[in-house]
């Protein structure tokens, strides 16, 4: 900032802002006046402004001449300038401008005015011309930092130094930074002339975007509506009307119509037809393709495309084509025709791109369920005959192997009352194998026989009462000898507390049992088989676990279907038709319960879960 002489203790000979000053050295200080002024400073007064000096915001120099130069506006000439530009040098300077240039003091001192306008000589010597002439400066000016080379901008009050003898002696500038105020105008006018460019196109693009926006939602509400329309249906006839329907009334055609491809005859027939009159349509039309390589080549390649062709019936038209493909390959094609002239834009072909999608979607879901319901009926076909043809021989060998049941037995008494003794052993054998085979045999039919009656919810249920603590020890003893002659260790455990249980005993049995002589087939020697019984929620928890004898998980899923058993998992080679476990899930699920399997290592559980009281069936009593 300036020092005004009216500050100053008494009056000098300062003239405007002409400053005259005495000798060769001046500061700060003597800036606002002659020697005599500075002399009668107090020293306070030189603190005062030495205060202001460094505490200005403003940057502020001084800068002085080797030597007093005369400058006359009217006859000196260019050498007086140069010589005053490349000697006009700062002797003194604020922190106020080391922050402006991003410099030091020492890199500041010494520096003359050329050096400040390294960057564009002519400017820095018309600058300094006008001072020269005007003795007074203010300018805006544009300069380099010394750290980055940045520009900077200042607004530069600049006030000559004379000396008595009016000679020019040096100048005091006072600059402040307006770089970013001037980044501001540039974007400040940058950004005007943007917003005339814009105001200047608004309407055009309000127009044009309303028009875009208009008929985007047009097209997205007709995207809709098909999608809903063929998402809902499985019928590929119904499909394909829809979309040749909505497409010509959303579209504005004269025509459309969808082909569907035979690619084993390489035929695509027009299925479909929407148009105006009638007598156009090309419903029912047969296209060879090898006739049409130009088209079908490239709908076969999954390419859309549109074309103006003369038409038969109807003249000249715009025709764009367009597939309708899936990952498994082109099902059909769709063609849309308009009046010539009226090209299809890239909105409406991204809309007919999203239709024929849709449409591939819905016609390969419908395919799928077509198929799907053929198989469905197919495999309930081969159930119902392999189910009557297992009940049928089971009803046809139940009484023939009944009936050599009870023949071994008559001929076992009949040897027995002749006492044919030991020699004869070995019929004694054969007659054993007989008997057993024929449990076996009539095991399996009874078991196809149950199966055959619950798949058909007809088995006959007697409710009782089961005290699960009394008779789960004597449901077990029978098992007891092969538990003892496998050397398996057994265990039971059944909760004290235990409610009676209310449900079909001899169905319990069977499920209990069929579940321990599971467990017997698949339990090494010296591993362990343990019942357990508990009480769970609002039911009874009975679990037949048995160890060494992992299922492997591929398998855990398998157990419950008829005729499965798991490979090479008997040590006992005790064999079995695979119809037990099944049989104990048709059984817990008649009882109203549920049965799952569980693994962990080395323990296989099976847990039966059942009601307290079983629900009422159609075949029940009391």
């Amino acid at each position: 900032m300036s020092i005004p002489p009216s500050n100053l203790p008494h009056s000098c000979s300062s003239q405007s802002s002409t400053m005259r000053i005495e000798g060769q050295h001046p500061t700060l200080l003597q800036a606002g006046g002659c020697a005599s002024c500075t002399a009668s400073l107090s020293t306070c007064q030189q603190c005062h402004y030495r205060q202001i000096f460094a505490q200005s915001l403003d940057g502020i120099l001084v800068m002085q001449l080797d030597r007093p130069m005369a400058w006359d506006v009217e006859q000196t000439c260019d050498r007086t300038l140069d010589e005053i530009y490349h000697h006009l040098k700062v002797v003194e300077v604020n922190d106020a401008v080391l922050r402006q240039y991003g410099a030091t003091t020492s890199q500041m001192l010494g520096m003359a005015q050329s050096d400040f306008f390294a960057h564009d000589p002519e400017q820095g010597k018309a600058l300094l011309r006008h001072f020269l002439n005007q003795r007074q400066l203010c300018q805006e000016t544009e300069e380099r930092r010394f750290d980055t080379g940045a520009p900077i901008f200042f607004e530069v009050n600049c006030t000559g130094l004379y000396n008595t003898d009016d000679h020019f002696t040096g100048c005091v500038l006072i600059q402040r930074d307006i770089t970013t105020r001037k980044h501001m105008e540039q974007q400040l006018h940058a950004s005007e002339e943007r917003y005339r460019q814009l105001i200047s196109s608004l309407e055009q693009q309000v127009n044009q975007r309303t028009r875009e926006l208009t008929e985007a939602l047009a097209f997205e509400a007709l995207l809709k509506r098909i999608t809903d329309r063929v998402r809902d249906s499985l019928d590929e006839q119904q499909i394909l009307q829809v979309v040749v329907e909505s497409m010509t009334a959303g579209l504005g055609l004269i025509s459309c119509n969808t082909g569907r491809y035979d690619p084993e005859q390489q035929i695509s027939t027009v299925v479909h037809d929407c148009t105006h009159d009638r007598s156009h349509s090309a419903l029912g039309t047969i296209w060879k393709m090898d006739e049409f390589p130009y088209i079908y080549h490239q709908l076969l390649a999954h390419q859309y495309f549109q074309f103006c062709d003369c038409h038969t019936l109807l003249g000249w038209v715009t025709i764009l084509v367009a597939p309708i493909y899936d990952d498994q390959g082109t099902i059909g094609d769709l063609w849309l025709i308009r009046e010539p002239g009226l090209p299809f834009s890239p909105s409406e072909i991204r809309l007919v791109q999203q239709v024929t999608n849709q449409c591939a979607i819905a016609i390969r879901q419908a395919r799928l369920y077509q198929a799907a319901q053929q198989q469905v009926k197919e495999l309930e076909r081969v159930s119902s005959l392999k189910d009557d043809f297992l009940n049928t021989v089971s009803h046809e060998l139940r009484t023939p192997i009944a009936s050599i049941k009870m023949a071994s037995e008559m001929l076992e008494l009949s040897l027995e009352s002749v006492d044919l003794g030991d020699r004869n052993s070995r019929i004694h054998r054969y007659i054993s194998i007989l008997q057993a085979e024929s449990d076996r045999e009539i095991g399996l039919i009874n078991d196809l026989l149950d199966l055959s009656r619950l798949e058909a919810e007809s088995m006959m249920i007697i409710k009782t009462v089961v005290h699960l603590q009394h008779w789960l020890p004597h449901l077990v003893e029978p098992l007891q000898p092969q538990i003892q002659r496998q050397q398996i260790r057994f265990s039971l455990d059944v909760d004290a507390n235990l409610p009676s249980l209310i449900t079909d005993l001899s169905g319990l049995e069977r499920i209990i049992t069929e579940l321990l002589r599971n467990a017997c087939k698949y339990t090494r020697a010296h591993e362990q088989i343990r019942l357990s019984a508990q009480r769970q929620g609002t039911g009874v928890c009975i679990i037949v676990s048995n160890s060494g004898s992992m299922i492997p998980p591929h398998e855990r899923d398998r157990v419950f279907e008829k005729f499965y058993r798991i490979p090479n998992a008997d040590p006992w080679n005790h064999g079995g038709t695979g119809l037990g476990l099944s049989l104990v899930q048709r059984l817990t699920d008649y009882l109203g319960g549920k049965i799952c399997l569980e693994c962990r290592d080395p323990w296989v559980r099976f847990i039966v879960t059942l009601p307290l009281e079983l629900p009422d069936h159609g075949r029940s009593a009391s």
